[in-house]
């Protein structure tokens, strides 16, 4: 092992170690396996050292003695898993086997002084199941189940109750498998309301007809870019985009004609830009993209342009009706443009001036220096 690695390894250790005495989290992983064995074995080991000052339950040297071989072996084994010794897969078999067996041999050398722990090969399996699958679980409740049942045959406090024996061998076996299971349930059901949310969320921020941002949505998506424009310098420009004949569309072929022609001049916007660009329906016939990376007014222009021809070329029913667009730009960032709203509105004014002029074109915002 090489001088950094052994650094690593020392830094990783010290990080597991600290988990214990710090509180940090005992699921993440081998490292908070490692840590929350130490904690474990610390705090019965104190319990028990307890008891035995009081000699309420009569010696406990042996039990003490068993407990801190535990100790010592859950300190070697947080060394283990900082040095990265052998693959993952064969530490994480290899530690359950270990905890297991360990277990075994404590509850059979302390004898009826550890009937108040009989319980931690239940607690082992559910946390080996919950942090690593169903399969570990299984696993680990099959060794949990096969160790348990050999000392109650063996040891005879425990073959005097029969009943509880087979209880806790039972139990061994079925409280970590359910548990896993309906952990992962529930887990299921908190991905499933999570993604409703998502789903919910996003319906609120998008046009139901043409699937592409509404107005919340895209001020939301331009607010994001404002702001990076702002910290980074990063250029960026807001196309105000309204369609030049679309009421014709409405009166002489009808509504569901002109939902399609919208449908259609949508899909051609987002044909024009990249993912990392957003379009969206502000309302009617009126349509805004904000576009990222816009390094001049030659970059905005051509992109004018093509949003131009995008929306000539949509087909309508009626071959004799043509679409246009007149288009307002804001380029940011600009020192009078603090808001989304007022990006909007700069476009908004430019394609006015388009409407009164001309129609079919585009013209840049006309803001104060």
């Amino acid at each position: 092992m090489g001088p950094k690695k052994r650094l690593q390894s020392k830094s990783r250790l010290r990080s597991i170690l600290a988990i214990p005495l710090g509180g940090v989290d005992f699921v993440d992983g081998e490292g908070g396996q490692a840590a929350l064995r130490v904690a474990l074995a610390l705090v019965v080991l104190g319990a028990y050292a307890a008891a035995q000052l009081t000699g309420y339950f009569g010696d406990l040297a042996v039990p003490l003695q068993c407990i801190g071989a535990y100790l010592l072996f859950a300190c070697t084994w947080c060394v283990v898993v900082a040095a990265e010794f052998g693959s993952v897969r064969v530490r994480l078999l290899a530690v359950i086997f270990l905890d297991e067996l360990s277990f075994c041999l404590v509850m059979w050398r302390g004898g009826e002084a550890m009937a108040v722990i009989a319980w931690l090969p239940i607690f082992m399996s559910l946390g080996n199941g919950l942090r690593f699958g169903m399969r570990i679980a299984m696993y680990s409740a099959a060794l949990a189940a096969v160790g348990l049942s050999t000392v109650f045959l063996v040891v005879p406090y425990w073959r005097a109750y029969g009943a509880a024996s087979a209880g806790l061998v039972l139990a061994a076996i079925f409280v970590p498998l359910y548990g896993v299971a309906l952990a992962r349930k529930l887990d299921l059901r908190r991905r499933a309301a999570e993604q409703r949310a998502l789903d919910a969320e996003e319906a609120t921020r998008m046009d139901a007809l043409t699937r592409v941002a509404n107005r919340v949505g895209f001020t939301s998506a331009l607010s994001r870019v404002l702001e990076e424009s702002r910290s980074t310098g990063m250029a960026a420009c807001v196309f105000y985009v309204d369609l030049d004949g679309f009421k014709a569309v409405n009166d002489q072929i009808g509504h569901h004609a002109g939902d399609k022609a919208l449908v259609d001049v949508a899909e051609a916007l987002r044909g024009c830009v990249r993912s990392t660009d957003v379009v969206g329906r502000l309302g009617g016939d009126e349509f805004a993209i904000v576009a990222r990376g816009m390094n001049d007014r030659q970059d905005a222009e051509i992109l004018a342009e093509k949003i131009a021809l995008s929306v000539r070329a949509v087909r309508l029913q009626d071959a004799r009706l043509r679409l246009g667009a007149s288009i307002g730009i804001c380029t940011l960032p600009h020192d009078g443009i603090s808001t989304p709203q007022q990006a909007i509105d700069a476009a908004d004014q430019a394609m006015l001036s388009v409407k009164k002029r001309s129609k079919n074109g585009f013209e840049f915002a006309s803001l104060p220096a």
